[in-house]
């Protein structure tokens, strides 16, 4: 069966505002002949739900994609990714890469490459890619530019300079700058 190797980074983030993916996805050959299309478990970047798709499109051709499940019914959302899809090659040559820039929004959910790589090539072992009847498959994507889509800023416990702190706590000798708010309010 196919099955997820690495999660995704989740909360990864650089000085611009991107947030980062990973998706290492290993697909057995024999189940994309049979069902011609696998997913690879759902992960979540941001709060939102993405998955490597891969698929054999007729006989020549496997696809890549990067699936973003639905979010709502909203249509006033969009988010700008970058994508790179990688077959790995198990004799540590070269692997096969190919990027792309998308826009999902309401109207497209899934970006990818219709003929990512050849059939023949990829099922031919000396080629290096098929590795006891599986293939694997990574997918990096940084995400940027969100309009629509809300984003919980996560609080730093350990910088004294935020605005909601007023008491600090030590915890086996870290200290952590919380408000005693919550802890008032239930009590009076």
């Amino acid at each position: 069966k196919s099955r997820l190797d690495d999660a995704v980074l989740p909360k990864s983030a650089s000085n611009d505002g991107s947030f980062f993916g990973f998706i290492r996805f290993e697909a057995a050959v024999p189940d994309l002949l049979r069902t011609r299309r696998l997913n690879s478990p759902t992960i979540e970047v941001l709060g939102m739900p993405w998955c490597l798709v891969v698929w054999k499109k007729d006989d020549d051709f496997i696809s890549l994609f990067l699936g973003l499940h639905r979010l709502n019914d909203c249509d006033m959302w969009s988010i700008e990714a970058s994508v790179e899809f990688r077959l790995v090659n198990v004799n540590l040559a070269d692997n096969e890469a190919a990027e792309i820039t998308c826009t999902y929004n309401h109207k497209g959910r899934n970006w990818g490459i219709s003929e990512f790589f050849a059939w023949e090539e990829l099922i031919d072992e000396s080629q290096g890619f098929v590795k006891d009847g599986k293939i694997t498959i990574e997918t990096r994507f940084t995400l940027s530019n969100m309009t629509g889509i809300r984003i919980d800023r996560a609080v730093n416990f350990s910088d004294s300079n935020e605005p909601y702190h007023d008491v600090a706590l030590v915890i086996n000798g870290e200290k952590i700058h919380v408000s005693k708010q919550p802890f008032i309010l239930p009590f009076s």
